[in-house]
């Protein structure tokens, strides 16, 4: 199972069209879609600052936005399918359809999850992929990788996943690559091929 998690940038880019259709057309059964949050979450992230609420209020209302956005991309495709359960993922990917995790109900019944901002759509991602026994996580960013590899410790550097990831992130259990938004292409072959793609990440 292929974990991709496509990042809330990608709602600003025109690329976003193409990432689903390249994962709806090519990856039935075989991978789950995590959502960012994007515009929503940033709509989470403004209204923290003006009224002020607490972390583990804008947690549970960021982990809504990533549910808005994942509702948003199965509007996108016919077979992306909301899943909330483990259950649910079993079922959709049984039914050779595509799962959209909608967050909060799993998110939330797992305490040992930091309720603040540290923790984002790029560590649940990483949290998922451990819970489902994925083979590899993709994060699709907007950001443009020219490299074969990196260290989490760069990207966390270069804020392009979360403080936490390095906590979430078992490189020793699954791969991690980063994709760019314009490589849809490029994951499109490596799905008719069945070989990885993307920069590798690496403690």
């Amino acid at each position: 199972m292929w974990v991709v998690k496509l990042g809330g940038s990608l709602s600003e880019s025109t690329q976003l069209k193409s990432w689903v259709d390249t994962i709806s057309n090519h990856a039935r059964g075989r991978a789950v879609i995590v959502p960012g949050g994007g515009l929503f979450a940033d709509v989470v992230r403004a209204s923290q600052k003006a009224f002020r609420f607490g972390d583990d209020v804008a947690h549970h209302m960021a982990l809504l936005a990533m549910e808005q956005y994942g509702l948003l991309l199965c509007s996108m495709a016919k077979n992306f399918r909301p899943a909330t359960t483990e259950a649910d993922f079993d079922r959709i990917i049984s039914q050779n359809d595509i799962p959209v995790w909608m967050a909060p109900t799993l998110a939330l019944a797992d305490k040992s999850i930091p309720t603040n901002w540290e923790v984002t759509s790029d560590s649940l991602s990483a949290w998922l992929a451990s819970r489902l026994g994925a083979q590899v996580l993709f994060l699709v960013k907007s950001v443009v990788q020219t490299t074969q590899s990196t260290t989490v410790g760069r990207l966390i550097t270069s804020a392009i996943v979360d403080p936490a990831f390095s906590r979430f992130a078992d490189l020793s259990k699954y791969q991690v690559r980063i994709m760019g938004k314009d490589d849809h292409d490029l994951m499109r072959h490596a799905l008719a091929a069945n070989e990885l793609c993307g920069t590798r990440v690496t403690n």
